[in-house]
């Protein structure tokens, strides 16, 4: 049977106005995508020690998001699913998918509407079906 397993962890005191993300980076240490509220660049800071305190991590990549001010959705299978109004007025709002991995980003939708995105991600694999 799959397992899921659920961590937490103390964030720093400055993090408290920042959208925040916290991923699983390279070799199971702790990874934390932050910026502050429609930033133009998303932030990666790495856990540099293992425990449940943040304050010991460091920055590590500046991302730069250059025509969107972008906000964090949610996270999922190695991937950070990301909200984005163009710097441009009267522009329709984007969604775009950050792979954790890479730090690669694409542009996945556009929306014609406003409403809020309701991400799918998939269910654990003890709630899917099993393939043939």
């Amino acid at each position: 049977m799959s397992r899921m397993e659920f961590s937490t962890v103390d964030l720093p005191f400055d993090y408290d106005k920042l959208d925040v993300a916290i991923v699983e980076a390279a070799e199971g240490m702790l990874g934390i995508f932050s910026h502050t509220e429609y930033d133009t660049s998303l932030y990666l800071a790495i856990q540099q020690n293992e425990g449940e305190n943040a304050n010991d991590c460091q920055m590590e990549t500046v991302i730069p998001l250059s025509r969107h001010k972008c906000y964090i959705i949610g996270v999922a299978e190695g991937y950070i699913f990301l909200g984005g109004f163009p710097k441009v007025h009267r522009a329709r709002e984007s969604c775009f998918l950050l792979e954790i991995k890479t730090l690669k980003i694409v542009r996945v939708s556009r929306r014609t509407l406003h409403s809020p995105h309701i991400p799918y991600f998939g269910f654990p694999p003890s709630l899917s079906l099993r393939w043939i």
